[in-house]
């Protein structure tokens, strides 16, 4: 049982099992920042961006957690040493919405003891650094729970 709503997130991103086009391992997710010299794709995820507990409910003690989940991905394979090709295009595109479509409507593990209703995906974003060969998703997720 995760104890963060980071470890729940991780149990579900990790759960997906994805794996990336051009890549024999599944994606893998870490909290907040991946260790360093950990090669792309990954995924980074931060917790309680924003909590707003739900006052509509009577009786029980229940929140809507904001969080975000970061996918990413090299833009293009540089030297030639993934695809055989320098510059072809490295960006798995059915990644990104294979990690939306997972993730969006999801019932993610209880966080410590505290239940998980539903993982919802509110917005995403998509952002290419050519300078730095980064593609970079940004995935605004709301997790309603309780506290």
């Amino acid at each position: 049982m995760a104890q963060t709503t980071r470890g729940a997130l991780k149990a579900l991103v990790d759960g997906l099992a994805l794996v990336p086009a051009n890549y024999s391992a599944a994606l893998v997710a870490y909290g907040d920042r991946a260790p360093q010299g950990i090669k792309r794709p990954y995924v980074e995820l931060l917790e309680e961006v924003a909590l707003v507990p739900d006052l509509r409910e009577t009786g029980r003690r229940t929140a809507v957690e904001t969080a975000q989940v970061d996918l990413f991905q090299d833009f293009r394979d540089l030297d030639g040493s993934v695809t055989g090709q320098r510059g072809k295009l490295l960006e798995d595109v059915s990644l990104a919405p294979a990690l939306k479509s997972g993730i969006d409507g999801a019932r993610a593990g209880p966080v410590g003891s505290s239940v998980v209703y539903i993982v919802l995906l509110r917005h995403s974003n998509r952002v290419v650094d050519e300078a730095e060969n980064v593609v970079h998703h940004m995935l605004q997720v709301e997790l309603f729970r309780q506290l």
